[in-house]
């Protein structure tokens, strides 16, 4: 009985430990640099146990590099529904969270429009665009720099938003 109760009080220690975001940050890029495979992240995520908006984040945007890598369409269209359902639940959850809202983007902007799955582009880049302004994501931070790069070369920012994004990364 002590046993049982040892191993049931470990585990939920074990699985209720909060992933540092920056591990987060670090694997997930290690992940797009091939250096991981998305499959060996999306089991240390899950085996992570991690319950915050962030965890649900990167677990979404894991979901869905799994689905960019399986060769299977019915495997990719799989990985890429449950994808966008946990990211949004990620949203739901902290909708004001610019990397979570950063994330949701990066996804639908590769994602072919004809799918469907690309309806909140714009409401993302706007929430990125006002924290960027509002400094929730302080001038020197890599984070900042990254997402002010990638939303410059998608393609998706107005003249004026591409001028002002510009002026940040001086």
């Amino acid at each position: 009985m002590n046993l049982l109760l040892i191993l049931l009080l470990w585990w939920g220690a074990r699985t209720t430990e909060e992933l540092p975001v920056q591990q987060l940050r670090e694997r997930y890029g290690a992940v797009l640099n091939k250096q991981l495979s998305a499959h060996q992240m999306l089991d240390w995520l899950r085996s992570s146990g991690g319950h915050r908006a962030i965890d649900y984040a990167y677990l979404g945007a894991t979901e869905a590099l799994m689905a960019r890598d399986a060769w299977n369409p019915w495997t990719k269209w799989e990985y890429l529904q449950r994808s966008m359902a946990t990211i949004s639940r990620a949203v739901a959850m902290d909708p004001e969270d610019a990397e979570i809202r950063f994330l949701r983007f990066c996804i639908q902007h590769y994602v072919p429009a004809w799918l469907g799955m690309s309806d909140h582009l714009q409401e993302d880049r706007q929430h990125i665009l006002a924290a960027l302004r509002q400094q929730q994501l302080a001038p020197g931070d890599p984070l900042r720099q990254n997402i002010i790069r990638f939303l410059l070369e998608s393609g998706r920012c107005t003249d004026a938003e591409e001028q002002w994004l510009t002026a940040q990364l001086r």
